[in-house]
């Protein structure tokens, strides 16, 4: 499902779908709307390609929304896998605690 246009995205576009291909700004859009908060319930993977560009002016966007997806999983104790791409990334310790990944676990 593409939902990068301003079209109004319901629960129904978002089940049964294997992929959802969207920016990072449509994205924290889609996340902040209350009667959006049940879409979110059948997100299980979120890739961030190119996640060195949190040191951008899109990183305000890229980081809101992980925290925001680390907030969703605490309230609706469901686990959302998050997953950054990037060729190169030089400051991976401030990645991992964004992700709230535990030095040591993995």
């Amino acid at each position: 499902i593409d939902v990068t246009t301003d079209k109004k995205i319901t629960k129904h576009d978002f089940k049964n779908k294997f992929a959802i291909i969207t920016t990072p700004e449509k994205l924290d859009i889609i996340s902040r709307k209350p009667y959006n908060n049940n879409i979110i319930k059948y997100l299980k993977l979120i890739i961030f390609d190119e996640i060195h560009l949190l040191n951008s002016d899109r990183g305000a966007s890229v980081e809101s929304i992980i925290a925001r997806m680390c907030y969703f999983c605490d309230i609706y104790k469901k686990k959302i896998r998050l997953l950054g791409l990037s060729a190169t990334f030089p400051n991976y310790d401030d990645l991992a605690e964004l992700f709230h990944i535990k030095k040591h676990q993995g």
